[in-house]
């Protein structure tokens, strides 16, 4: 049996209906019927039943759309490929831990975009597990976040299908505005973070999950009146206008003149990461993309 006569048989199952069938296709009814008794005489059995003004599917039909729905599937996702390919896609699609938009994804936007301004960037801004889940569903071609110490466990069964680029580390601060009486200090206790109004994070950014968790392990607690967001342009905001602090990774705030940024018990330092499939098509502006990051932050460190 043949595509066509796979795709042939599929339309007739959804439309159970030889004229509708046919006008899809655009071909004619007597056409279709003898492609369907062709198929029907290949297979040595009937899959439908005619009757005067219908056409219902037999128990054999129903095995043979069962067998051939997949296939049609698969067929429709290569051509979708290779039609990609051969217009050498002009558009990259990245998933991105929001915290990373500032100095991290910023900068390569800049080079990137300079080197190739018809190559457009679709950022996606998601918590790393839904990140992965992304990734793994093909919904984005790479990501671009902080290696969680336990993968999520989609990701931990294949671990070897991806691939890690390490870009550069990072690591947060506690920010305050310079109005702030905490302006002049380099580094500041729990004592001094959990007197202040507070705005964090989403808790789904490792980094801000390890933050709350050791102040937790040191006996302190976040104060009760304390802002959430996932925005961090909304917890920026916040911090200049002095009505509150929070902690921000550094690239946010070291060329920020409204905010000083200070240290903190246990500041730690993190890796970003570039991750793709091995298993899946790199196409050229993706594997473009990959080889300017990977300059740009090798240029800086060197």
């Amino acid at each position: 049996m043949t595509i066509v006569q796979m795709l042939y048989f599929s339309t007739v199952c959804q439309y159970m209906n030889l004229t509708k069938a046919a006008q899809k296709l655009h071909i004619s009814q007597p056409a279709l019927s003898s492609v369907i008794r062709q198929i029907e005489s290949e297979c040595g059995v009937m899959l439908f039943q005619h009757r005067a003004n219908s056409i219902s599917i037999t128990d054999e039909g129903v095995v043979l759309r069962q067998e051939v729905e997949p296939i049609l599937k698969q067929y429709k996702h290569l051509e979708t490929m290779i039609t990609d390919s051969h217009l050498e896609r002009n558009y990259i699609r990245i998933g991105l831990l929001p915290i990373l938009g500032m100095g991290v994804m910023s900068g390569i936007s800049a080079l990137f975009k300079s080197r190739y301004p018809d190559v457009q960037l679709q950022l996606t801004e998601k918590e790393t597990g839904q990140l992965y889940e992304d990734l793994d569903s093909g919904k984005v071609d790479l990501i671009i976040t902080t290696q969680k110490k336990e993968m999520p466990e989609e990701a931990a069964d294949s671990i070897k299908e991806y691939e890690s680029l390490r870009l550069r580390d990072i690591h947060m601060v506690f920010a305050v505005s310079q109005q702030h009486p905490l302006a002049h200090l380099d580094r500041v206790e729990w004592a001094d973070v959990v007197q202040q109004p507070l705005i964090m994070l989403d808790e789904s950014i490792e980094m801000i999950d390890d933050i709350i968790a050791k102040i937790k392990q040191d006996g302190y607690h976040l104060p009760a009146d304390t802002c959430y967001t996932n925005q961090l342009y909304t917890a920026m905001v916040f911090i200049e206008t002095n009505t509150a602090a929070g902690f921000l990774p550094i690239d946010a705030v070291q060329h920020n003149s409204k905010v000083k940024g200070l240290l903190f018990p246990g500041t730690e330092r993190y890796p970003v990461y570039m991750v793709y499939r091995r298993d899946r098509h790199q196409f050229h502006a993706a594997k473009l993309f990959e080889k300017t990051a990977m300059e740009l932050f090798t240029e800086a460190s060197a």
